[in-house]
């Protein structure tokens, strides 16, 4: 079922038929000319969490707002329009993938979930009433993206943006949240993207406090979680994903409600969590990383398939485990894995990742 997000506008704009006689600027991606850091407007940071997008979605999104940003950088205020007020922009579809994967039916079925997630704002319309003209007070409703249309072969994607939408996207007027598009894009899960907002947002206070029930609400933490669940699940795998593959990330503590600090090795029982106290520093080592050729990519590409059933690997391990990949080397991890293979098989899933990730960063050092 379709969602609505709500666009809030201090004035609600006139709704007019506008006519055309160019044919629309299309926008195509080019990865080559896309700028490292978009910018997301505040509302939209805090909003787009009640579409539940998934990272397939998601990535999408931070697509079309590198796309945005080219056209900020270049100034295009004047907008060429289709004859129903939209925007297209032409994408090649293995923009939409992370390295390595070629999950073309996960890429249609985001953008057919993106057509079905709905954006409205206030309106002012004018109808005829009587033979009388009358302005009324309305609400419009676009789609986050409009008629996606999906190359046969698998290789491009065309979409429209809103007129209204796009505008939006592109203002700035009232604050927004930078972040690098390529760190949140190869995030394994929205959580991570979430912490990584998150981080950048308050990013220049050097930390944050949250009282415990408003961390919970603002993560959408289910009721059900532990403190124990939520250090184990979350806030653990999160910070060991920024470590691992982000230019910024976490230290965390927690406190109960007297002011006391929780040790997880020694939790006081009766005593509740008050708060949680974040430190946000940068991630030095990150900064750049392994470029693998295209035959290293072809001999990961099957190296992963072989480890996905060896280690139990979901597709979002499969990614955690690329950022590895493009960070140290094809070469050096393979060689790593076979000879410690006896020690990494008791570990799956996540477990692995993180147990081969800290191997190779000791020896490193």
């Amino acid at each position: 079922m379709g969602e609505t997000l709500f666009l809030d506008e201090k004035t609600a704009p006139m709704v007019r038929t506008k006519s055309r006689t160019k044919a629309p600027a299309l926008r195509h991606y080019d990865p080559k000319k896309i700028p490292q850091n978009v910018q997301q407007p505040y509302s939209l940071t805090a909003q787009l969490k009640k579409f539940d997008l998934n990272m397939y979605e998601f990535r999408v999104v931070v697509r079309i707002l590198e796309q945005i940003k080219v056209d900020q950088i270049r100034n295009k205020q004047g907008l060429q329009l289709d004859f129903e007020n939209n925007i297209e922009m032409t994408f090649p579809v293995q923009a939409f993938m992370i390295d390595g994967h070629r999950n073309y039916a996960d890429i249609k079925h985001a953008l057919i979930s993106l057509r079905e997630k709905t954006i409205s704002r206030n309106v002012k319309f004018e109808v005829m009433v009587d033979n009388v003209l009358v302005q009324m007070d309305g609400e419009q409703f676009v789609g986050v993206i409009e008629q996606p249309v999906y190359a046969h072969n698998n290789s491009f994607v065309k979409l429209r943006l809103s007129e209204v939408w796009y505008k939006y996207l592109r203002d700035l007027t009232r604050g927004y949240t930078q972040y690098i598009s390529n760190v949140a894009f190869n995030c394994s899960s929205m959580t991570a993207v979430h912490f990584y907002q998150y981080i950048n947002h308050w990013f220049k206070k050097g930390g944050r406090e949250e009282k415990w029930a408003k961390f919970r609400n603002d993560f959408d933490i289910p009721e059900s979680y532990s403190t124990s669940k939520i250090i184990s699940r979350l806030l653990e795998p999160t910070k060991a994903e920024l470590d691992m593959m982000a230019d910024r990330s976490f230290n965390y503590s927690l406190f109960y409600t007297d002011g006391s600090k929780y040790d997880p090795k020694k939790p006081i029982r009766g005593k509740r969590i008050g708060s949680i106290k974040f430190k946000f520093y940068n991630n030095t080592k990150n900064k750049k990383y392994y470029e693998l050729s295209d035959y290293e990519h072809r001999q990961a590409e099957k190296w992963c398939k072989q480890l996905k059933s060896r280690y139990d690997l979901s597709d979002e391990n499969i990614a955690i485990f690329y950022t590895l990949l493009k960070k140290y080397g094809y070469t050096p991890l393979w060689e790593l894995e076979k000879e410690r293979r006896k020690h990494l098989m008791k570990f799956t899933g996540r477990e692995f990742i993180d147990e081969i990730g800290k191997i190779i960063r000791k020896e490193r050092t």
